[in-house]
């Protein structure tokens, strides 16, 4: 399952530098970057982010401004990010030691950036991983009908023609123009994989794959689904033990 690093930084320069600094490190990681605290905090509720990287300073306009701090502080009173690494971004050495005490900061990344040295720290922190959800409920909104589905029933999706079709283990759901990486984003669960451009499956229902003609048979499920040739690779570290 990909990654994903939250970055909150009020300078659009700096922002968009910690982007590319990520991207750097691979290109499989998914990037959420702002400069709002209250767009970053309904992201982490949404999703579940693996490093968070937060300005100390996000409003220069307001003396004494550590809107950075209370953001992570806010953050580590979820359960999920009890221990996620929090890198803060800042030119203040004062703040150090009261942040390491209260929310138990990976590390810090001082202005003006050193790339070699950020892009270690990013890659250290990325070690660890948030523990996500087994099962959560997703919702979907089909012509002004609201449905829902717990993400361990649903055997697996595809899209076609911008419909994505939902099989699950009691009903099958259509929602136009939801894409595979909108599903993924929204499930948030590690139990799907995805394993052509057009179809994530639910490993969970695996019932056996083969490799050599690609193709991988599910539960509940009498047609096999193909996996896809760029992503044979991947599915064969990620689900061969």
């Amino acid at each position: 399952m990909k990654k994903k690093v939250l970055i909150i930084e009020d300078q659009p320069n700096s922002r968009e530098a910690l982007v590319q600094m990520v991207r750097k490190i691979s290109r499989d990681i998914d990037i959420f970057s702002t400069d709002n605290a209250e767009a970053a905090y309904s992201e982490a509720m949404q999703t579940t982010i693996d490093v968070f990287l937060v300005d100390i300073i996000l409003n220069t306009k307001k003396p004494g401004d550590v809107s950075g701090v209370i953001f992570a502080e806010r953050i580590r009173q979820v359960g999920k990010y009890a221990f996620t690494p929090v890198i803060f971004i800042t030119s203040l050495q004062d703040l150090e030691l009261c942040a390491y005490r209260k929310i138990h900061c990976f590390g810090y990344i001082e202005k003006p950036f050193c790339d070699l040295e950020v892009e270690k720290l990013i890659e250290q922190a990325l070690a660890y991983e948030t523990k996500r959800e087994d099962s959560k409920r997703i919702y979907f909104r089909v012509d002004g009908v609201l449905f829902s589905q717990e993400t361990r029933d649903i055997i697996y999706v595809e899209t076609y023609k911008h419909v994505l079709t939902i099989y699950s283990r009691n009903e099958i759901l259509r929602v136009p123009y939801m894409t595979c990486g909108q599903f993924l984003r929204e499930a948030d669960a590690v139990c799907f994989v995805q394993c052509s451009r057009n179809t994530i499956i639910n490993k969970n229902f695996i019932r056996n794959i083969d490799f050599t003609n690609r193709m991988i048979q599910l539960q509940h499920y009498e047609n096999p689904v193909a996996i896809g040739v760029t992503y044979t690779k991947k599915l064969e570290k990620e689900l061969v033990v």
